[in-house]
């Protein structure tokens, strides 16, 4: 059979077709958008791949150059005094604390305990850790579950910082609502002392029951100093006023938050008792020009003053408030979004100078033969 199509006529008319009734004007300016459209997209793609590395760009660690190799070791306790206040999983409050440590060392160590700041993790500034454990310190920091980025706790569960903690302290305004900061740091600084203290119960009771340990076994539990950066400093200044065993306190830009009694017609009232141990206040840019301008800082203010003694006071000039930690190496472009420009320190000479500083004030305060 043949096809039986093959005979028709095909028509040529075109009264029927639609016809494209958009002007030459039209098409020329759709054919534009489509082009500059396409160009958008092209150039989110590349923003996208090239994000990670224009954020956390690779980088080399900064050297130890202490005689000791660095070993670290993360463990998880749980508090059962405390329950967890953050969240809906409720149950104890458990914490990711991590080590650093001399790895040839034998004999005691003095333990230097680490807290970060309101936005950190606990390894906000690894290689100050990593410097003190090759100086023969053990370095113990951690994480303060729902008050950091983010955390792992046992099995691998990611922990969130959580919104509302984090929507406080973008809120927080010492400036115009006093009371109300004043509620929000006896709230933070409840949880981080907290924290802390229970840190260095359960440390110290394993330096007392298992002195065969590889980490635990090294710590000297007579010598313990503390370390904080921002609210982590406010922190580690609240319980060095409240352990024997503290023999010193390095608070890295942070207001004594622990300080304050009360808010007396609109002004904070502050503990007036001189502070116990030696105490290294550190400043950046960020702060130095408003320490007597911003109410939190004024505890600060009047320390500044008592210069001498154990009484011992740092301004680094040309960095910014994160430069303060190791943000800087990881990431100079976010470093430099949220400290703002005009810092003329550039991060692997400002953190060595950092370390150093930190590290000479613990030879003198922190070691035995120092005592």
């Amino acid at each position: 059979m043949g096809n039986e199509f093959s005979g028709m006529p095909i028509s040529q008319s075109t009264e029927n077709k639609p016809q494209d009734s958009r002007k030459p004007g039209v098409q020329l300016r759709r054919r534009v958008f489509l082009m500059v459209l396409a160009g958008i997209l092209l150039a989110l793609m590349i923003i996208l791949a090239l994000l990670p590395r224009l954020l956390f760009p690779p980088y080399e660690p900064l050297p130890t150059t202490g005689k000791y190799s660095v070993g670290t070791l993360v463990t998880h306790w749980a508090d059962p005094a405390r329950a967890e206040t953050y969240g809906k999983a409720g149950g104890p409050r458990t914490l990711a604390v991590e080590f650093w440590y001399p790895q040839e060392g034998k004999g005691r160590y003095p333990l230097v305990l680490f807290s970060h700041g309101a936005f950190g993790n606990r390894r906000s500034n690894e290689s100050l850790f990593r410097e003190l454990a090759s100086h023969g310190y053990v370095v113990c920091s951690l994480d303060h579950t729902y008050q950091c980025l983010s955390t792992n706790l046992q099995g691998g569960k990611r922990i969130w910082m959580d919104a509302g903690y984090a929507g406080e302290i973008i809120r927080e305004d010492a400036k115009k609502d006093p009371a109300q900061s004043l509620e929000f740091y006896r709230k933070w600084m409840g949880i981080r002392t907290g924290d802390i203290q229970f840190v260095l119960d359960t440390l110290l009771a394993q330096v007392s029951e298992n002195p065969a340990h590889p980490v635990f076994g090294l710590v000297d539990s007579h010598a313990v100093a503390l370390i904080g950066h921002s609210l982590g400093g406010s922190a580690v200044l609240g319980v060095g006023r409240a352990r024997g065993e503290v023999i010193g306190v390095i608070a890295l830009e942070a207001p004594f938050l622990c300080d304050i009694m009360a808010v007396e017609n609109g002004n904070f009232v502050f503990d007036p008792r001189e502070y116990p141990v030696p105490l290294l206040c550190v400043y950046s840019d960020a702060s130095w020009p408003h320490l007597k301008e911003w109410p939190q800082y004024a505890q600060n203010a009047r320390f500044l003053e008592k210069t001498g003694g154990n009484m011992n006071h740092l301004y680094f000039e040309g960095v910014g408030h994160l430069a303060l930690t190791d943000l800087a190496l990881a990431s100079p472009f976010l470093t430099r979004i949220m400290d703002g420009p005009g810092h003329a320190v550039g991060a692997a000479e400002g953190l060595t100078r950092l370390n150093q500083v930190c590290l000479s004030f613990l030879n003198r305060y922190g070691r035995v033969e120092a005592r």
